[in-house]
């Protein structure tokens, strides 16, 4: 007889993915430093530590739930769904790289290439263009400056929050 598989989710994971949530929401929208184009926050923090803590899609659903809920409260601009699954993806790349694994240098170098890759350079301009028929070719100039900042910063910052003696061992002894 062949057994399903099935999600068990505890309360106490609930009510985390949830703080995280609202976390990633407060970093967001009172956090960040934005204009029409670009966006310089520390939000993939919380996101990075729903991937590793809940794995990629329970973290990708945790980050759609945290882009509704700033749309729905926050509203800075229009609903646009391609951001939403923006919302999806970056932490579904996280989760899909540190769930149940250590988070190593290599594999962060890794996962913050492919989330700065697909999303902010290749993903993120085509929802641009499609908003405000800004040729893409325009857009991207600004936004590999941003990245080639942003990269190494996040890549550190998260490698210096997220090693074994640090914020994860914490989270990881409360579950």
């Amino acid at each position: 007889m062949k057994q399903k598989h099935v999600l068990k989710i505890h309360t106490k994971d609930i009510a985390l993915l949830g703080v995280l949530i609202a976390v990633e929401v407060i970093i967001t929208r009172f956090f960040a430093i934005e204009n029409s184009f670009i966006r310089i926050s520390f939000s993939f923090l919380p996101l990075m530590l729903m991937g590793h803590l809940f794995g990629p899609w329970l973290a990708g659903l945790g980050g759609v739930a945290g882009d509704l809920i700033g749309m729905m409260i926050f509203p800075k601009a229009m609903f646009f769904p391609g951001f939403t699954l923006n919302a999806f993806l970056i932490p579904f790349i996280y989760g899909c790289f540190f769930y149940k694994k250590d988070i190593t240098l290599k594999r962060n170098i890794t996962a913050q290439l492919l989330i700065a890759l697909s999303i902010s350079l290749f993903l993120t301009p085509i929802w641009l263009n499609m908003l405000f028929k800004i040729p893409i070719i325009e857009l991207l100039p600004v936004r590999l400056l941003k990245e080639s900042v942003l990269l190494p910063l996040n890549i550190l910052l998260s490698h210096y929050l997220f090693n074994k003696t640090s914020l994860v061992s914490v989270m990881e002894m409360s579950k």
